[in-house]
């Protein structure tokens, strides 16, 4: 039932986001910097939907054993920059600082790209949502073959006893309702990084918090 709703719904939002994107490119006739001001309101807040419904579907697939990969060989840095890139008017308008920090050669794993997308999207609108002042993002490989994302926030720290919990569906909500989120994009994001064969993980550091998402460099 989730996954027929969410999936019914897609439909008029993405109908909603063409329109609005005519708008703003101005193929309808010309906006005034209120109405491009008014309708970026409107396009930010049904790309936050759209990311919603596409974790609703990976919940429901998952329950049913069905959350599957489309893999390819990849450069990481390619998805997890689209999907700084994609942040970045948001952040803006949240006056906050996006930094992407990235080794100057390919980082090459098996994986699909546009479920990175999602975990990097889902991990940027998390911390994103706690952050003071920035948010940073990294790609970089360890000695043990691993290709690892970062998302740090300079946010207050979490509390030792929910770091553990914090991937489990709805949790968050639970650990706090008056930030009004559903809770279910952490879980995405381990339930993705474990179909990569990989981890994720967050943790208090020196800056904020650190989410970590690591995933097998690819061999050959």
């Amino acid at each position: 039932f989730l996954a027929a709703v969410a999936h019914e719904l897609r439909t008029p939002l993405a109908v909603t986001l063409g329109a609005v994107d005519n708008l703003l490119s101005e193929r309808a006739g010309a906006v005034s910097a209120e109405q491009a001001r008014m309708l970026a309101m409107v396009q930010r807040n049904a790309e936050r939907l759209n990311r919603l419904f596409d974790n609703l579907l990976d919940l429901a697939r998952d329950e049913v054993g069905q959350l599957r990969l489309e893999p390819a060989r990849l450069d990481l840095r390619a998805p997890v920059g689209e999907a700084v890139e994609s942040f970045r008017p948001l952040v803006v308008h949240r006056s906050l600082d996006l930094t992407f920090d990235q080794p100057g050669r390919p980082v090459v794993v098996s994986g699909d790209g546009d479920k990175i997308i999602q975990v990097v999207s889902n991990l940027l609108e998390n911390s994103m949502r706690y952050a003071r002042r920035m948010v940073a993002v990294g790609v970089e490989t360890t000695p043990e073959n691993e290709a690892v994302i970062t998302v740090t926030n300079d946010g207050p720290p979490v509390g030792e006893e929910h770091l553990p919990r914090l991937f489990e569906p709805y949790y968050r909500a639970e650990f706090s309702a008056r930030r009004g989120h559903s809770g279910l994009g952490l879980a995405i994001v381990k339930m993705i990084a474990d179909l990569h064969d990989g981890l994720a993980r967050a943790e208090n550091c020196d800056e904020g918090v650190r989410f970590v998402v690591s995933i097998p460099l690819a061999s050959g």
